[in-house]
């Protein structure tokens, strides 16, 4: 596999997280990751740790095989991100996405800036369990349309950059399923503090989106950018940048 960006190749690597143009760099290796190597890698990651180690979705659920599951799951998530709006938050509004607490409200569909998007922060918004810094997330529409599917992205750092023709610049993590009408139940539990920092910044970020919708700036794809997301057959789309 080419890596889409990779040291070496034709490709500019464009690490300025602060830059609503990293957003798109990291959308499309996201992508590219979902629909080339997600089912091959899921699927390894489950034949050691069991199917418990990704959430299983209704229709995942009914399949038997462990390479049936896990291509089922990166279909799913690669439609999602294939059609997500793009969103990229200024260093200030990421610093408010992560100290700012969220009130519990059950969620509803018009709590969403889209029904499908993508959004990177200009600084980590949380630490996996493991201790990578989550910088995106993506969320879409669950299987029946009755909620919202939620998955979170972390940076790869030091000996994992080997892992980047496989994994793009950024791991998936933390997938996680919410119903219209619910709250996630881990959410400030003890023992879910990462997950609990992860949905706080992401709930906080939806609610700027929605609020303060007039002060997004488009930012276009450049050339390059939009040479690869032909490659890729992804419908060119603006980074919606919140400032």
């Amino acid at each position: 596999m080419n890596p889409l960006i990779s040291v070496g190749q034709d490709r500019i690597i464009l690490r300025d997280v602060t830059s609503p143009k990293w957003c798109r760099e990291t959308w499309m290796t996201s992508y590219e990751f979902l629909i080339t190597n997600a089912a091959e890698n899921w699927a390894d990651v489950m034949a050691i740790s069991g199917a418990s180690a990704f959430r299983q979705s209704a229709g995942a659920d009914l399949l038997e095989s462990l390479a049936d599951k896990a291509a089922h799951l990166a279909a799913a998530e690669a439609e999602r991100v294939a059609h997500a709006d793009l969103f990229h938050l200024s260093p200030h509004r990421s610093e408010i996405a992560c100290t700012e607490f969220f009130a519990r409200r059950d969620l509803s569909p018009d709590q969403l800036p889209a029904e499908s998007g993508y959004v990177t922060w200009s600084r980590p918004i949380a630490r996996t369990g493991v201790g990578t810094p989550v910088v995106a997330a993506h969320w879409g529409p669950t299987e029946g349309r009755e909620g919202t599917w939620v998955a979170f992205w972390a940076c790869i750092e030091g000996e994992q950059r080997k892992l980047v023709p496989v994994l793009g610049w950024n791991n998936y993590d933390r997938e996680h399923e919410i119903p219209y009408g619910t709250f996630p139940a881990e959410y400030m539990q003890v023992g879910h503090e990462s997950l609990t920092a992860m949905l706080r910044a992401l709930f906080n970020t939806w609610s700027m989106l929605i609020e303060d919708r007039r002060r997004l700036k488009e930012v276009k794809a450049e050339v390059a950018q939009a040479k690869v997301m032909r490659r890729l057959a992804l419908k060119p789309r603006p980074v919606h940048h919140l400032l």
